[in-house]
């Protein structure tokens, strides 16, 4: 086990495989862990937070953890440690479906930014191409961005969002994604709620 800022990492060997989580507390760097593990016994792919510098971010609202698996691997994000390892749970679960590692490079300082009310992240994958999440907080943010992969996944439009399509209008979030060539607005009393309202009006299409 290792501490870090925000929690800890937890390390097991799962048949000859090194697996890790990461948790807010020991507990749920344990529950991160197992649930990685049983993803690698369903999959046959094991996860372990990186440990190179950037494995571990505490990025502007939250959390940037790198899951590595051999030579690739995933991105989790959150306002805590604990749902930035859900987050790489859900988007490790994706890429053994369909092979696509989805991932926020901090690079870019346009795949992680903040406004008024919320927070913006851009997840990439194959080809250059990209998802994006809006939220409140930034694992609201995150679970948007996974569900627009699960979209991806699903044979659907992937859905972008830039920061000029986001904007307040008498005291209601108003969000625009991009939707292949389909425009998907997305209105709520919070970011958050804007987000889940385009996710879900994108998921009917």
């Amino acid at each position: 086990m290792k501490l870090l800022a925000g929690g800890y990492k937890i390390y097991f060997t799962n048949g000859g495989k090194r697996i890790s989580g990461v948790g807010t507390t020991a507990t749920t760097a344990g529950v991160n862990a197992l649930a990685f593990g049983q993803l690698e016994a369903a999959t046959g792919d094991s996860y372990m937070a990186s440990t190179s510098t950037d494995g571990v971010v505490q990025a502007a609202g939250g959390y940037v953890v790198k899951f590595v698996d051999g030579s690739a691997g995933v991105t989790g994000v959150g306002s805590t440690l604990t749902d930035a390892g859900e987050n790489g749970v859900g988007f490790a679960a994706l890429a053994a479906e369909s092979g696509r590692r989805y991932n926020l490079s901090l690079s870019d300082p346009a795949n992680l930014q903040s406004f008024s009310g919320g927070y913006l992240m851009q997840v990439g994958y194959s080809l250059g191409s990209k998802v994006s999440g809006v939220g409140s907080n930034l694992s609201d943010a995150a679970d948007i961005a996974l569900g627009f992969a699960e979209l991806v996944e699903q044979g659907g439009r992937r859905c972008t969002l830039q920061m000029s399509d986001i904007s307040i209008v008498l005291g209601a979030f108003n969000v625009s994604y991009r939707c292949s060539s389909r425009i998907v607005q997305g209105t709520g009393a919070t970011a958050t709620d804007a987000g889940l309202d385009a996710l879900t009006k994108a998921q009917a299409l």
